[in-house]
């Protein structure tokens, strides 16, 4: 542990993480799918509790991809 509690590298990758979450996130609602539709047809209390895993599959899906 550092003695001044400061670790900028943690905070670069965090905010990288968030970028590519946000990138993420914009372009599944981009999605064609959705744009026929209109909506997701669901109440945004769901469409809160689901995004989270929506993005992290597309995030995981990114960074696979991105190895090969």
């Amino acid at each position: 542990m550092r003695e001044n509690c400061k670790y900028p590298e943690v905070e670069e990758s965090f905010l990288l993480l968030r970028k590519e979450y946000e990138k993420s996130l914009k372009a599944a609602y981009h999605n064609a799918a959705f744009e026929i539709r209109g909506s997701l047809g669901i109440s945004a209390k769901t469409g809160n509790q689901i995004a989270p895993g929506i993005a992290a599959l597309k995030i995981l899906k990114l960074f696979s991809s991105a190895e090969t």
